[in-house]
């Protein structure tokens, strides 16, 4: 059985069509996709990671999303102008050790992303 648990836009498709809608869905294990307008097709995100999605964002042209295990990965999508099949690979950035403890006291996981991206800004970009 599929079933979506979570979904990002990279931009409102009401201000344009160049978009990337990335979906987490689970399909007896956790995976992700994206979607650009004229695609025929879902694009696998080879990730690699353990656990599901707990929170996903799109920051300055990459996805980042967080894992149930604590990790942070990153990953971009091609402009439509790059046509399917395209490869699409997410790269671990860190591991939050205390992240047991963020969601404990019900800390936002956007605001730990947005936190992480301001911290290591050269880095991640």
């Amino acid at each position: 059985m599929l079933s979506v648990s979570r979904s990002v836009l990279s931009v409102s498709p009401s201000i344009t069509s160049d978009y990337v809608q990335v979906v987490s869905y689970y399909a007896k294990y956790s995976f992700l996709a994206c979607w650009r307008p004229g695609d025929l097709n879902w694009t696998y995100v080879d990730s690699g990671h353990r656990g599901g999605v707990s929170s996903m964002i799109y920051h300055k042209g990459r996805f980042y999303y967080v894992t149930y295990y604590g990790e942070i990965w990153s990953f971009s999508v091609p402009g439509p102008s790059i046509p399917q099949p395209i490869e699409v690979e997410a790269t671990k950035l860190v591991c939050l050790e205390k992240w047991w403890k963020c969601q404990q006291h019900g800390y936002l996981l956007d605001r730990v992303i947005r936190d992480i991206l301001n911290y290591f800004p050269t880095y991640l970009e």
